[in-house]
């Protein structure tokens, strides 16, 4: 759009120009030049429609198509002032220039109103965008958040998890010396607990066990 808006200035700037020297003094390529100013003022629309139909503004197509129809009555008007400034001086030209003008302030107009709709979807986008990043900052938030409670869950529940199985192991290894004791003061009638049990606990009351029953031999003996 900026350069839409670049070469429909420079046609006009050409074309006044050449109008006020009227092409005196080999300055006459004002033609020319509004010429190319043209070519690449399509060239612009049409790499313009282009991008608006790739990117869904489908709102903005028929202002560029208005800009495009804007066109070729401006540079129409803009040629025919020159010519008569050329041809015929400042009289002749001075009365083409309101026709001119109007053009002029016509295509200035429709460039504007496509700007304007850019702008416009420039900023809604824009505010979309940042909706959006408000809503993944909350997001993060929220599981940074969560996160934290998970892992202070989770440390407390191996704390809770430790504390209980070293209160177990505890309590099996009193219960254990607590039979020791029994079988020490001649209770050998005793039942040793955990001796059917795969760990150091049920070694230990195994041992006891062989013990208990040593001694009820001994004592069968006698």
């Amino acid at each position: 759009v900026q350069d839409i808006k670049f070469h429909v200035v420079q046609v006009q700037q050409w074309l006044t120009d050449i109008s006020a020297t009227r092409g005196l003094d080999g300055l006459n390529d004002g033609f020319d030049v509004a010429a190319e100013h043209a070519e690449l003022f399509h060239r612009a629309v049409a790499e313009a429609k282009g991008h608006a139909d790739a990117l869904g503004l489908q709102s903005e197509l028929p202002l560029l198509e208005k800009v495009e129809a804007s066109f070729a009555p401006y540079y129409e008007a803009g040629q025919a002032m020159a010519r008569a400034y050329v041809d015929g001086g400042p009289e002749a030209g001075n009365k083409l220039m309101g026709d001119f003008d109007g053009a002029a302030e016509a295509m200035a107009e429709s460039v504007d109103a496509v700007a304007s709709a850019l702008n416009g979807q420039i900023n809604r986008r824009i505010d979309r965008t940042v909706a959006q990043a408000e809503d993944i900052l909350r997001m993060q938030a929220v599981i940074g958040r969560t996160i934290l409670v998970l892992s202070a869950l989770s440390a407390l529940l191996v704390l809770a998890v430790g504390v209980y199985f070293r209160m177990s192991a505890l309590s099996k290894f009193a219960d254990l010396g607590r039979a020791m004791r029994e079988v020490a003061d001649g209770n050998v009638a005793l039942d040793i607990p955990f001796v059917n049990r795969r760990d150091e606990v049920g070694e230990m009351a195994q041992n006891l066990e062989s013990f208990r029953q040593g001694e009820l031999e001994r004592r069968n003996l006698e």
